[in-house]
């Protein structure tokens, strides 16, 4: 299931506030973690070990042949080769990477990046979970009528 992803409120490319290095504050930014993660109760903690996050997301979606399995559903924008630097933590994924990954496994891939955290999920992405959520049990229910639907024609003839 593909998704999109709009972006509100983007940072213009010659806004300097995205080139801070870690623990420097931008006037119209919040303060960044040192080294590990960023805490923020509007943004969550993103965990510091999220690439073993992410592998184990992919190895749980893909136990046979993860990085083949990964590249064919990332529809060959990330080569199984990457993928297989990241299974072996040879090298993290880069933005471009992450916007597929985003895009091809939706919110259920940044849950698992987010981790256990004290300050808990983003709020919007609680939000996009429920949606997910609810559409995923809108179709089975869909199934389940439909099937229902059969047996009832079957009995009756």
């Amino acid at each position: 299931m593909d998704m999109s992803l709009g972006l509100q409120g983007a940072v213009a490319i010659d806004d300097p506030s995205w080139q801070l290095p870690t623990g420097e504050v931008s006037p119209n930014r919040e303060p960044r973690a040192p080294e590990s993660g960023h805490l923020s109760s509007r943004l969550g903690f993103v965990a510091p070990d999220w690439l073993d996050h992410l592998s184990d997301f992919l190895r749980r979606k893909h136990p046979l042949k993860t990085a083949d399995a990964v590249a064919a559903r990332c529809r060959g924008q990330i080569s199984a080769e990457q993928v297989r630097k990241w299974l072996k933590r040879r090298s993290a994924p880069s933005g471009i990477a992450m916007l597929w990954l985003a895009t091809c496994y939706g919110p259920e891939l940044l849950q698992a990046l987010y981790g256990p955290s004290p300050v808990g999920l983003p709020g919007w992405l609680d939000k996009l979970i429920a949606v997910e959520r609810a559409d995923r049990l809108g179709a089975r229910l869909q199934a389940l009528r439909a099937e229902l639907d059969t047996e009832i024609a079957r009995s009756r003839l």
